[in-house]
């Protein structure tokens, strides 16, 4: 579930950026054709140069679009591309402190754990490890408790077993039966 939450977070942050991007191009075509750099700056919100973008991970509670704002190329009336959250319903953190990430199966199997470092918030939970085990510190190197065993020929193939084994032929067994058979 926190999976499909991050990931659909993700696809936000991919939107939005996007977005910021069509806005600056969209106003950098209305300043060429308009040949003046006042008339772009009115293509865009007016507080889009104060917005700075960062990772982070928020819940919040409430939020609320911003009014539309008019494209002075086109005259109509378009989204500004953002929501705006009310701060005091939010929980959560921006992504500013160093992480290491690593693959938990690789590392238990003795493989290279393919090590990452990644911004994450303080508790190293959530950042962009995307499933992976993340800490503040790298893995240890993981310790072998076990030997491996030496190849062995196939005539030096040994069991060894502390269960008692009692053999009895499969003859025996099938002439007492005929025995028990021929008596009436």
């Amino acid at each position: 579930e926190e999976e499909e939450e991050e990931a659909g977070r993700r696809l936000r942050r991919q939107r939005q950026a996007k977005r910021l991007r069509a806005a600056r191009q969209q106003a950098a075509a209305a300043a060429a054709s308009s040949g003046g750099l006042r008339r772009s700056r009115a293509a865009l919100p007016p507080e889009l140069g104060d917005l700075h973008f960062k990772e982070s991970r928020f819940v919040c509670e409430s939020g609320a679009l911003p009014p539309k704002t008019k494209n002075p190329a086109t005259l109509l009336w378009v989204e500004r591309g953002y929501i705006v959250m009310d701060q005091r319903s939010c929980r959560g953190s921006v992504f500013e402190h160093p992480c290491f990430c690593w693959d938990a199966f690789r590392y238990q199997k003795g493989i290279d754990p393919l090590t990452s470092q990644f911004q994450c918030d303080s508790t190293c939970r959530w950042g962009l490890c995307g499933g992976k085990t993340c800490a503040a510190k790298p893995p240890p190197p993981l310790q072998r408790s076990f030997t491996v065993a030496e190849r062995l020929l196939p005539g030096q193939l040994r069991m060894d077993t502390t269960m008692n084994v009692a053999m009895q032929s499969v003859d025996d067994l099938v002439d007492s039966k005929a025995d028990d058979a021929v008596e009436y």
